[in-house]
């Protein structure tokens, strides 16, 4: 996960989502295992008057700390232990999900996503950051980079990658609503839901 910051096919990833306009306005954002905090990092980077809480296992949070204190924001983050299986804190206005739902089959997206619906208020935004392939019969310059990911995925953690058409249906199957795709200039794909 922290190779998310690399460049490559992507780009950083944490960058561009931060950068997409999907965080305009955000006071709290909950990053449901957000690693050791980089997309949190960038957003607040970008948004001076937004805190945040940074939700994951024990160890990963344990090993946040020195991240955390290198870059200027750590007094916006609070970190969090918490398992996306189970209850997540509730309060924020924007919870996000960044290459999560990949690593797992439908049945479990949308265990993950009713979690996130139980603990947010109505009209509370969920991010869902995501490579999402073409629809089937199109190609994209990254198409090839993208069909071998979605082979690894299945492979290597019984997961998968998905068209945007499949990554709304996960969330209306959730009781999100479908709001917009916000182009991020690569395969990555800012998808904005909102609670029901």
């Amino acid at each position: 996960m922290p190779a998310g910051t690399n460049p490559g096919v992507i780009g950083n990833r944490h960058a561009l989502a931060a950068e997409s306009g999907a965080f305009e306005g955000a006071q709290l954002v909950l990053d449901v295992a957000g690693g050791r905090g980089q997309l949190l990092v960038e957003v607040l980077r970008r948004q001076p008057a937004a805190r945040a809480i940074l939700l994951d296992r024990q160890e990963v949070i344990a090993s946040a700390g020195e991240f955390l204190a290198s870059t200027g924001v750590a007094d916006r983050i609070e970190p969090t232990v918490g398992d996306f299986f189970q209850p997540v804190p509730s309060g924020a206005d924007v919870y996000t999900l960044s290459l999560i739902l990949h690593d797992w089959q439908d049945e479990q997206c949308i265990a993950i996503l009713r979690n996130v619906h139980a603990a947010a208020a109505a009209g509370t935004k969920v991010l869902v950051i995501e490579r999402a392939l073409p629809p089937t019969g199109e190609t994209t310059p990254s198409y090839a980079h993208d069909t071998t990911q979605g082979i690894n995925m299945m492979v290597g953690v019984g997961g998968m990658e998905r068209t945007l058409a499949e990554y709304k249906a996960l969330l209306e199957a959730s009781n999100f609503e479908f709001v917009r795709d916000w182009p991020t200039g690569s395969p990555m794909h800012v998808i904005e839901g909102r609670r029901r």
